[in-house]
């Protein structure tokens, strides 16, 4: 795991395990190489999180407020291709320039 921290000789990763058998991520310890670029993919990344979870709230409170808001299969569709696209592909993009 320790080639997973990043070939500049950046240190150790850290482990963040879900209890109870879930999936973890490893995370470097430390960055090394680009790391303007790293920094500003990993930003957009973090930011790119809080759409897809306005939409959700949205269409939770369309549910049960008398308000317009996305159906379901808009929902879904918006709200996982946002969250594939923008969090996770920008973050590990980021993360391998970091």
């Amino acid at each position: 795991m320790a080639g997973l921290a990043g070939a500049g000789g950046g240190g150790g990763a850290g482990v963040a395990g879900g209890g109870g058998g879930g999936p973890a991520v490893v995370m470097p310890a430390s960055f090394s190489g680009n790391w303007v670029g790293g920094k500003a993919t990993l930003t957009i990344s973090a930011a790119g999180v809080v759409i897809p979870m306005l939409l959700g709230v949205d269409y939770a409170a369309g549910r049960v407020l008398p308000i317009p808001a996305l159906d379901l299969r808009t929902m879904a569709l918006v709200h996982g291709d946002l969250n594939a696209l923008v969090f996770a592909l920008l973050g590990f993009v980021g993360w391998m320039l970091a």
